[in-house]
């Protein structure tokens, strides 16, 4: 049963390449920086460059996840738990991205163990909230940084220079996309990494390294078979923006993710990016409010959904 979870989990993997990673370029296609297909291409090489180095430079992200997902109960029952988490986010993630919402599978995932959780713990009041707190944080946090600093760094931008080149900025801004799929990698690898390393328990530096690569590949080969739909919903229709704009976007939530990678705290890379966007968006820009609208209920439904898909598919199991 472990493999079999294994495979969903590299099944999530994959559609993480879907749904997440494709939202770091998603400025330069927006910007007609790069084209679609380059844009794709782009995404998948720096996501999986930052896999593997982070892979090997730090752990600190699998290793909070790592402590969110190993339940002290018995293994059968954990590997099935596991198994609930991971539909769980299949489910929502899928169905977001039918709809072309780039969803978190950061953020699916620790709904889907915050589920199992209580229903291995009995309920609300024998969960240990205490090491759920940064986690939660973070994650709100992610979608509130985003916004405000990429606001905030926009206008002052514009308040300083306001006859500004924006063709100037064309060639930082293929560089400042590459960084953030490059962080993508760095975060949401480990992820996985670490709940496949709680399901087969005992592993060593070099299994481990192992694990970490074959679902960085995953993530990347789901990048360049069905990330269009998300940059096409989030580079042309959320919003329009010119090439400064793209550009602060992309270094604001980069400095987000790089700060929350080296702490160690698991945030949602698809909330800074695209809270990101928005911000700068919102200066000299457009937003489609009645998308941002939509994006933003589909992440606040986030945590409930999975958490019961897997609260009651861990029920059925256990019973």
């Amino acid at each position: 049963m472990s493999v079999i979870t294994f495979i969903i989990v590299l099944a999530v993997a994959f559609v993480n390449g879907w749904t997440d990673a494709p939202n770091s370029v998603s400025a330069c296609v927006a910007t007609g920086v790069l084209p679609l297909n380059k844009a794709l291409k782009l995404a998948a090489i720096s996501d999986f460059a930052g896999s593997v180095t982070f892979g090997l430079l730090s752990r600190k992200v699998t290793e909070s996840v790592f402590e969110l997902a190993k339940f002290k109960i018995n293994n059968d029952i954990y590997i099935f738990s596991i198994f609930s988490v991971m539909i769980s986010v299949v489910v929502f993630a899928v169905s977001a991205w039918c709809f072309g919402f780039p969803t978190s599978e950061s953020h699916a995932i620790l709904a889907g163990l915050f589920g199992t959780s209580l229903c291995l713990n009995g309920g609300f009041e024998n969960t240990d909230y205490s090491q759920w707190s940064d986690t939660f944080i973070g994650l709100i946090l992610s979608v509130i940084t985003g916004f405000i600093f990429s606001y905030s760094v926009t206008k002052i931008f514009y308040s300083i220079t306001a006859n500004s080149n924006s063709e100037k900025v064309y060639k930082y801004q293929i560089v400042s996309g590459m960084l953030t799929a490059f962080m993508h990698g760095a975060q949401d690898s480990q992820k996985f990494t670490a709940i496949a390393v709680a399901l087969f328990d005992s592993v060593n530096k070099r299994s481990f390294f192992v694990l970490h690569t074959v679902i960085a590949l995953v993530i990347s080969f789901g990048i360049l078979t069905g990330g269009d739909r998300i940059i096409k919903k989030i580079g042309n229709d959320l919003v329009s923006i010119n090439h400064i704009q793209g550009f602060l976007a992309d270094f604001t939530g980069l400095l987000c993710l790089f700060c929350s990678t080296l702490t160690g705290i698991p945030v949602s890379t698809t909330h800074i990016k695209t809270s990101a966007l928005m911000g700068a968006g919102s200066v000299k820009g457009r937003v489609d409010k009645k998308i941002a609208l939509r994006l933003i209920m589909s992440w606040i439904l986030t945590f409930p959904i999975c958490s019961s898909i897997s609260y009651f598919i861990t029920r059925i199991i256990i019973k």
